[in-house]
């Protein structure tokens, strides 16, 4: 395969970029895959060819990722974490138990326990990180088999040893994010452990099925045995999150996010900030409301906590609190309450 290999990668990762598992993972891969083919050519490389891959690998992407950030910019959005609290010297004493912080102690050891015991796919059959390695591995061979004569054999094992490398660091990756970064909640419960993960599977099986793609020679059975793959692995479960309106919802459900979000938009000017209360926690009625709503901008962390009125350090970016669901009997349901943060005090006036 040639040049045109980049080119896909890079427009897959340009469109994936809000994803940042993803892009993370497939840029990396496609860094690497370029510097071993440098290395391996003693740097001969035609200019043409060199600027080419230049414009695909780095400058689009990076076009589309500056865009991105402004575009969160504008609508007021933060990070959820920062990679400046990931410790690399403390790795060895929280494996060992020895320093740290309890909750680290348990991400850790479930994290590592999670690789060799967890699903990570949509597939009835279980599939765990460790495993997937085994099988790509199994499916590259029989692709390269089949297409040995037809590809350039040193660019296949470059290939195969970037996403061997890919694979390995973005298991460190995350479970440095577990240990640091989630906290004491997500971490030792390593949340969306089978979402996260999941995410490599998409760099080995486009970069297959790239192969395939661009063999004229190759039999159509084999890219629809990719196709299937593809379909049984991934999850369809992200994708359908940038669209809640596509999954079929219960209708109580449906129709409490769709009242809700008629109260909050007939309530609040343009712009504003809503926190949503869900102590049960109902099904990502929080996503629904934020999606549904053409009007406003609302939380999507801490949804679930009680006694909210002591939480001024919560409240304090937010307009007004819209009530969902309770466990408690500290407000009243389905009201609209204006938010009022003064020298660390709460008041909530209701509007709604």
């Amino acid at each position: 395969y040639d040049n045109r290999f980049f080119g896909i990668l890079s427009i897959l990762l340009s469109f994936l970029l809000i994803t940042k598992q993803v892009s993370i993972a497939l840029y990396l891969v496609i860094l690497l895959l370029l510097v071993l083919r440098l290395i391996i050519n003693k740097f001969k490389i035609n200019i043409k060819q060199l600027l080419l891959v230049i414009l695909t690998v780095v400058v689009i992407p990076f076009v589309f990722f500056i865009s991105w950030n402004n575009y969160k910019k504008s609508l007021g959005l933060v990070g959820q974490f920062e990679t400046s609290d990931i410790k690399i010297s403390e790795i060895g004493n929280i494996i060992s138990n020895s320093k740290g912080e309890q909750y680290q102690f348990e991400a850790s050891r479930n994290y590592i326990k999670s690789l060799g015991s967890e699903n990570i796919t949509s597939s009835y059959i279980k599939i765990t990180y460790l495993s997937l390695f085994i099988i790509v591995g199994i499916i590259s061979y029989i692709i390269y088999k089949q297409i040995r004569n037809k590809i350039d054999k040193k660019d296949f094992i470059l290939l195969m040893i970037s996403l061997v490398i890919g694979y390995i660091g973005y298991m460190i990756m995350m479970y440095l994010l577990y240990v640091f970064n989630f906290g004491p909640i997500e971490g030792p419960t390593v949340a969306s452990f089978d979402r996260y993960m999941s995410t490599y599977i998409l760099i080995a099986l486009f970069s297959l099925f790239n192969i395939l793609f661009y063999n004229k020679d190759i039999k159509f059975k084999y890219l629809i045995i990719i196709i299937v793959l593809m379909m049984c692995l991934i999850k369809p479960h992200q994708y359908l999150r940038l669209r809640p309106d596509l999954i079929v919802l219960p209708n109580h459900l449906y129709d409490s996010s769709r009242y809700a979000t008629y109260i909050i938009d007939n309530n609040v000017d343009d712009d504003s900030k809503v926190f949503i209360l869900d102590q049960e926690e109902k099904n990502g009625a929080v996503f629904y409301i934020n999606y549904f709503s053409n009007k406003v901008t609302t939380n999507l962390t801490n949804y679930e906590l009680t006694n909210i009125i002591n939480h001024p350090e919560v409240l304090s970016g937010y307009d007004y609190l819209y009530v969902y669901s309770l466990t408690t009997n500290e407000l009243e349901l389905n009201k609209l309450y204006k938010v009022d943060v003064y020298n660390d005090r709460v008041n909530l006036e209701k509007v709604g």
